[in-house]
């Protein structure tokens, strides 16, 4: 939802030029990396669960600044600049945790058919958020769909704090050759 409409919202309602709208992005690839880096340091030091909501968290609390650009246009570019830079950091530390707990706890042997399964089901989603998208920024206008998809994206906290994964403080280690998905390693017990 928030993609489909997001390049149309700077444009037009913050007035941003084509420049403008590469350092935003161009800056999200920042951020990315950074979240690349601390994502195994903070999932050591909180652990992968909390590391994961909590990054949930701080990709939906971001993501408001960008439809709130809209009400300070002399810091509009400014704010724009730092979601997009907290929220790329906040998502691959949130997809860098997940993607190694899920390596830790699937047996090899269906590991790449539960990979293609993630990667299918979320990706698969993206057409389906983008017509929404579409249908609402014509319906209630743009700056609102960013609103209602900034919602939806912290929304996305829910899922793994309200599943077993909000009490996982220690990375899963697992050896597919001699043990059950879940069985704690030596050394973790």
């Amino acid at each position: 939802m928030f993609m489909a409409v997001y390049v149309l919202y700077m444009t037009r309602d913050l007035g941003l030029s084509a420049m403008g709208i590469g350092l935003v992005f161009a800056t999200g690839g920042v951020g990315s990396f950074a979240g690349s880096v601390v994502a195994e340091p903070l999932a050591r030091r909180f652990g992968p669960g909390p590391t994961m909501i909590g990054a949930q968290v701080a990709f939906g609390l971001t993501g408001m600044m960008v439809p709130v650009a809209v009400l300070v246009p002399s810091w509009a570019l400014a704010m724009v600049i730092a979601s997009e830079f907290a929220q790329w950091m906040a998502i691959l530390i949130y997809w860098v945790v997940a993607i190694s707990v899920r390596q830790a706890i699937v047996p090899d042997r269906v590991l790449g058919r539960v990979n293609a399964t993630m990667r299918f089901l979320a990706g698969g989603a993206n057409p389906i958020g983008t017509v929404i998208g579409g249908a609402l920024g014509g319906a209630i206008g743009v700056p609102l769909t960013l609103v209602v998809a900034s919602f939806g994206m912290l929304l996305g906290f829910l899922w793994p704090l309200l599943s077993p994964v909000r009490g996982l403080f220690l990375m899963p280690a697992i050896d597919h050759a001699t043990r059950t998905p879940g069985e704690p390693a030596a050394a973790a017990r």
